[in-house]
């Protein structure tokens, strides 16, 4: 579970990005 929350902050950060 920890590493899928992981997965979807660095999606967010990614997101937030561009």
């Amino acid at each position: 579970m920890f590493c899928w929350v992981l997965h979807q902050l660095k999606s967010w950060a990614l997101f937030f990005l561009y």
